[in-house]
């Protein structure tokens, strides 16, 4: 199963490089239009700055960077190349510049947006999201001890119970690559195989 790695909380650090003061800030995203609200307020936050180059990706495959005004290739791609090494999603890097007087040159400014970013990035903490499934089990009244078996034994969690005339649904989450195993289970304790209802499915923690 696919494991996607994603920041859980805004970070930020700063670095100086020859008078030019380097303001990296690191935000949690998850989606191209929340990305785009978040660079404009950290572009109205630092409005003063000379720069403000950014590289965000959003899962699977929304991407986008920019040099916001140093050469060509010197900013952006650096910071997109940290979070693609870095095998980072749902992320906004910016990476603001107050120029301190000398020149960087190509190579100077590669290096300190490349470490600017480098460093906001291994200091942020990161979890790993899978796919997680949300399902409905009907199960009689003389079967329910089974659900909670299964879910004392397994990683899964109850989300909730309904007791109706005809029995009890429950709603069950867990991970989605279980689904199969799961159908095998209470087949093999019910003697049957049971209706089940998938719910939701989506990048998740369990």
């Amino acid at each position: 199963m696919q494991k996607v790695k994603v920041p859980v909380e805004k970070e930020k650090s700063t670095m100086t490089v020859k008078g030019s003061k380097f303001i990296s800030s690191l935000i949690p995203v998850k989606s191209k239009e929340e990305a785009e609200k978040k660079l404009e307020a950290i572009k109205k936050h630092y409005h003063d700055a000379t720069h403000n180059c950014f590289a965000y990706r959003i899962y699977p495959d929304i991407e986008r960077c920019s040099d916001d005004g140093e050469p060509s290739n010197t900013a952006g791609k650096p910071i997109i190349s940290v979070l693609k090494g870095n095998n980072l999603f749902n992320v906004l890097v910016v990476v603001t510049r107050y120029f301190g007087g000398t020149k960087l040159g190509v190579g100077g400014l590669i290096k300190a947006y490349s470490e600017s970013a480098k460093s906001v990035v291994e200091s942020c903490k990161t979890i790993f999201l899978e796919n997680i499934k949300t399902v409905e089990v009907i199960v009689n009244f003389n079967e329910v001890s089974h659900i909670y078996h299964l879910t004392n034994q397994y990683s899964m969690k109850i989300m909730g119970e309904e007791y109706t005339n005809d029995g009890v649904c429950f709603t069950l989450r867990f991970k989605g690559d279980m689904l199969e195993k799961v159908k095998e289970m209470l087949r093999d304790k019910l003697n049957r195989v049971p209706d089940i209802k998938v719910v939701e499915e989506k990048l998740d923690t369990l």
